[in-house]
Order: C-alpha cells, then sequence, then structure tokens
C-alpha cells in the first residue's frame, strides 16, 4: 500500500513497531524512514513515521502531548530534492477532543512560523472535520487553504480528517483520495495525495494510516 500511490514522501500514524518496524519498513520501500515514538508499552512503541525517497538532511521530534490525554508528537524533517532545493516536511496526529487540538495547533503553528520561507508541507491526522473550526482556520492562514478530501472511513469516507498544507500554496497540485481496494482493505483511513508542483514537475506526498 506505501508504494501503490508512487508518492516520493509518506507520513504514516499509529505506527506499532513490534508489528511495522520502521526499519524493515524502509527496507522494503527502499525509502528513508524518520520515526518518531509517541507512546510507549512493555511490549512495543507507537508513533509517528516518515517515509521519503528524498534526502534527509535532518530531522527532530516534538512533543505535542497533554497531561491525561493520549501522547502525540511532530515530526520535523529537512529534506533535499534531486534538484537540491530544501523542502520543509511535519508529520503529526493530532487529538480527540477540540480543547486539545487547539493547544496542539498553537504549539505546531510557532514551530512553523521558525523557519516558513522555506517549501513547507505539514501533513498528517488531524482529527478535525468542520472546515471552520478554529484550529483549521488558523493554518489556513497561515499556509494556504488545505483542500479538504473524504478520508474517513475508508469504506465509505465521509470526514476529512487527514489533510495537507502546502506554503507557498502556489506550490500546491491536485489533492485527492487514493481509493483502491488495497487502500479500503489497509486502514480506517484513506490516503489523502498531493502533487507539488515545481518548474512544471510534479512530485506526490501523502498521510496513510495503517
Amino acid at each position: 500500500m506505501i508504494l501503490e500511490t508512487g508518492a516520493a514522501v509518506v507520513a504514516l500514524q499509529e505506527v506499532e513497531a513490534h508489528s511495522h518496524d520502521p526499519d524493515a519498513l524502509s527496507r522494503a520501500t527502499g525509502m528513508t524512514a524518520v520515526y518518531g515514538h509517541t507512546m510507549r508499552t512493555p511490549r512495543s512503541t507507537f508513533g509517528n513515521l516518515l517515509l521519503t525517497h528524498l534526502a534527509v538532511a535532518g530531522a527532530d521530534t516534538f512533543d505535542l502531548s497533554l497531561s491525561g490525554r493520549e501522547p502525540r508528537g511532530l515530526i520535523d524533517a529537512r529534506l533535499k530534492t534531486p534538484r537540491g532545493l530544501d523542502l520543509r516536511v511535519l508529520a503529526t496526529h493530532l487529538g480527540l477532543s477540540r480543547r486539545e487540538r487547539l493547544q496542539q495547533h498553537r504549539l505546531v503553528t510557532e514551530r512553523l512560523a521558525r523557519d516558513l520561507p522555506t517549501p513547507t508541507v505539514l501533513m498528517g491526522d488531524f482529527n478535525e472535520w468542520c472546515p471552520y473550526a478554529g484550529s483549521i482556520a488558523t493554518l489556513d492562514r497561515l499556509l494556504g487553504h488545505s483542500r479538504p478530501c473524504r478520508s474517513y472511513p475508508s469504506r465509505l469516507p465521509l470526514l476529512p480528517l487527514d489533510r495537507i498544507w502546502v506554503y507557498p500554496p502556489g506550490l500546491l497540485g491536485p489533492v485527492w483520495a487514493w481509493t483502491s481496494p488495497l487502500a479500503r482493505l489497509a486502514s480506517d483511513h484513506l490516503p489523502v495525495v498531493a502533487e507539488l508542483r515545481r518548474d512544471g514537475r510534479g512530485s506526490r506526498l501523502g498521510p496513510e494510516r495503517r
């Protein structure tokens, strides 16, 4: 499923390292893996995973957890395209409650603002379906409209929980939900795929759920 879309960058959420080892996924896909664990159990860890065919110049992980809520995190990676251009990619999975998401969006926005002139992609599961929610509106104002696609549940998608923002907005090409039979079986969320445009050429990227 990871390779089916042909994406150059893939963000996965809720990756359980025992059954979906990031190094094994890296070898199977031929992509570099950046793992950001968010929760540990006695048997394994869970977290976000960024897979990319692009060169990774550096990556950091940040804790977005709130007390009493499920741990959440953010991957902030700096990639290099084959033409030597810098691309900043952030991948996350935000909380279920509105209060939780508003605080997490504030933390993500503060992180984004530190280096925003660099071409930037923010993607993941934002657990927000209302286009007028304060959290979505804030990121739309900062990065440009995210073009919501219905991605959940995968068998009958109704809610645009998974989103991709691109800055500057002129780099964003078509955005769509990947609706193949395999995608519907692989996860309860459909992958959302976006095409980035530069000099008339495109690269695909998108978040997936395993």
